[in-house]
This record gives structure tokens, sequence and C-alpha cells, in this order.
């Protein structure tokens, strides 16, 4: 018996739409059992039905848990990374790892709410962003 052949999942690379007012994360949704997932996949992760449809995922969530990289072979360090539950109706339920914004003194706290933005020093182009600090907390 031969294992058979992964299945390559990822649509492309995780995407965010920053061109507008209000970024916003782009991932797929299941047309048959409605799973969202982030990066955009080319097979339901939950069903397998392939080609799930692109979906706004949201731009707001809340900090679950989060670290600072301090040895990379890929960008400078030291940079933080964290998983975020986003919170928006569209993403509810999909918890993405995310870069996160500079955040003076490292204050990061479990729990806080984040919101997407823009991030030129990220390799992705977006980061998530302390919402206290931006006045949008929602």
């Amino acid at each position: 018996m031969h294992p058979s052949a992964p299945i390559p999942d990822l649509a492309s690379p995780p995407q965010a739409d920053t061109t507008g007012p209000v970024p916003f994360l782009v991932g797929s949704r299941c047309g048959d059992c409605g799973t969202r997932a982030f990066p955009a996949r080319t097979v339901c992760p939950r069903c397998a039905r392939p080609r799930p449809e692109p979906s706004p995922l949201g731009s707001r969530g809340r900090l679950y848990s989060w670290t600072t990289v301090h040895v990379s072979s890929s960008r400078p360090t030291p940079y933080d990374i964290g998983y975020v539950d986003l919170s928006d109706p569209e993403g509810v339920g999909v918890r993405v790892l995310a870069p996160l914004l500079a955040h003076p003194g490292g204050g990061w706290q479990v729990d806080q709410p984040v919101e997407l933005a823009q991030d030129p020093d990220s390799p992705a182009g977006w980061a998530f962003a302390d919402s206290r600090r931006t006045g949008t907390v929602r």
C-alpha cells in the first residue's frame, strides 16, 4: 500500500484587504457546512468539500495568546506574534496566527481587543494592533 499524496489545502498565502477604510482578513467559507478558515483553503477542513468560496472574515478580535520571537532565519528580531480569536460576525469561530504591531514595553495581555492594521514591516503587510491605543474598541 502506498500513501496518498498530500492535498495542497492553502489557496494562497494569508491575505488581508487593506485598501479600504476598514481592512479585513480574506479567508474561505464552505458552501456545504459553513466552516470558515484562514488562510483561504482549497478544501474545507471540516467536510473536505473542494473549493470553498473566498470570504471576508473581519478585522477585529481578542488576543488569545502571544509571544516574542527572538531567533528567526526569515526576518529581523525581536517581533511579536499571537493567536487572535476573530470577533466580527463574519469571522466568529476563527482563530488566526498573526503578526502583532510593535507594542511599547511588550504590554500585550491575553483577551485584550485587537484590530487589523497595515504594517509595512511585516512580511504579510498587515498585523494586529492594540485597539485600546487606536481608540476603536467595540
